[in-house]
């Protein structure tokens, strides 16, 4: 029961610490996947294997800056031979896995007829085409996941500024934004709550992969590299500009899952689809997903799509 309550716990603490929204430029800044499978729809669950996980030789890309290099396979020197900034691609020899949760797993590589070794969970696979209007990926047509990332450069072109009364109070100055129609969608449920006698207050919206980075490094650092609770940069949800973390006072406006016990989530649970919404990781579907139970993300899929899915 204690380990159980320390995961709880530390989990809180690193959705607080780290799902901020990000700031308006990384300009000159070093910072620090969301379910296997195709989503296609609100209800997809469809398994398809990763390449991290498939056969040997499989280009990935890097998707963290400053990915670290060896010439062994293992971290305990913490002296790379030299690091790679995101993007770069390479062509993976061989995979070598370890069992233990705190362990990195590595690809071998070969440069200049010498073996180096790259930890595999700074590696992703590379994104395929999505369906495009107006330089933004279509809504409700999105794929991303632990196995289909986005581009890392990807960002929607309409992203609005989340208005301040629909923020949670700590984070009133903070720059948040959503698509503006998932933007007009979240704040017709928060008014429509609120007409209720429900409190929703969003938490974290959009994050561009290079902020995703932060969450997705200091959550390695606290749970282990083989860890559930944060996606790599290109895989997160939060890159399509359609999803929220949403909160409530009741629960001390912190990301928990002791939202689950709230009359905001029974309220969600019930209402949430009537905007097009919908909860990403449920406690019937997270594990094939990937994550862990997170009663507080919620995704705008498009009313046409919801209604299509149901």
């Amino acid at each position: 029961m204690l380990m159980k309550f320390l995961k709880i716990y530390i989990t809180g603490l690193i959705f607080i610490a780290a799902c901020s929204n990000p700031p308006s430029s990384n300009k000159n800044k070093t910072l620090p996947l969301e379910s296997p499978g195709i989503s296609m729809s609100p209800n997809s669950d469809t398994h398809k294997k990763s390449p991290l996980q498939s056969g040997d030789n499989t280009v990935l890309q890097v998707v963290c800056t400053k990915t670290p290099v060896y010439l062994k396979p293992s971290m305990k020197s913490r002296k790379a031979s030299f690091r790679l900034n995101r993007g770069v691609k390479l062509t993976i020899i061989k995979k070598l896995y370890t069992s233990p949760k705190r362990s990195y797993d590595f690809g071998e590589i070969r440069m200049k007829g010498r073996a180096y070794f790259v930890p595999l969970q700074d590696l992703g696979p590379l994104p395929a085409r999505q369906k495009m209007k107006d330089g933004s990926i279509v809504i409700g047509q999105e794929v991303v996941d632990r196995v289909n990332p986005l581009p890392l450069d990807y960002q929607a072109k309409d992203l609005q500024v989340v208005p301040v009364k629909y923020r949670v109070p700590a984070y009133r100055t903070r720059v948040m934004k959503l698509r503006k129609e998932a933007l007009k969608a979240f704040i017709a449920m928060a008014n429509k709550a609120k007409e209720d006698g429900v409190e929703i207050k969003l938490l974290s919206c959009f994050r561009s992969s290079l902020y995703q980075e932060i969450p997705y490094k200091r959550t390695m650092r606290l749970v282990g590299p083989k860890q559930r609770s944060s996606a790599k940069p290109g895989h997160s949800e939060h890159q399509l500009g359609t999803v929220a973390d949403i909160t409530t006072r009741a629960v001390g406006y912190q990301l928990t899952q002791s939202l689950s016990k709230t009359k905001t989530y029974r309220w969600i649970k019930k209402n949430a689809h009537r905007f097009g919404i919908r909860i990403s990781y449920t406690k019937r579907n997270y594990k094939i997903k990937g994550y862990i139970w997170e009663p507080w993300h919620l995704r705008y899929w498009g009313r046409r799509q919801m209604d299509v899915s149901n």
